[in-house]
């Protein structure tokens, strides 16, 4: 499933179980369709970087240990938390500054 992320100022696709488990980390249900109105933004976004700096600190360190174990071993680095999610920080950062909500739908 693809679900969609919008704001009044930007738009955005992402894979579902990236998309929700970021949504629960923002403090909300993960259901689809949802929103977050103009007034629980600024708090959800606080919530969402809180967790994924808690979440990409666990991360650096398995990684770290992984590195050590894979020297030379010529694998794929995997896409992180915190690179995943980038675009809806971003997103919530906007809707924080034009005072609009966050809505996510099936896309």
């Amino acid at each position: 499933m693809l679900v969609r992320i919008e704001s009044d100022r930007a738009s955005f696709v992402m894979l579902g179980d990236s998309a929700l488990k970021l949504l629960r980390m923002a403090g909300h249900s993960g259901t689809v369709p949802g929103a977050i109105p103009a007034d629980g933004v600024a708090s959800a976004l606080a919530r969402l970087e809180a967790a994924v700096g808690q979440a990409a600190d666990a991360e650096d360190v398995a990684d770290e240990a992984r590195r050590d174990d894979e020297k030379d071993d010529e694998r794929r680095v995997p896409v992180t938390l915190r690179q995943r999610a980038f675009p809806l920080l971003e997103l919530m950062r906007g809707a924080v500054s034009s005072g609009s909500g966050v809505r996510w739908r099936k896309g």
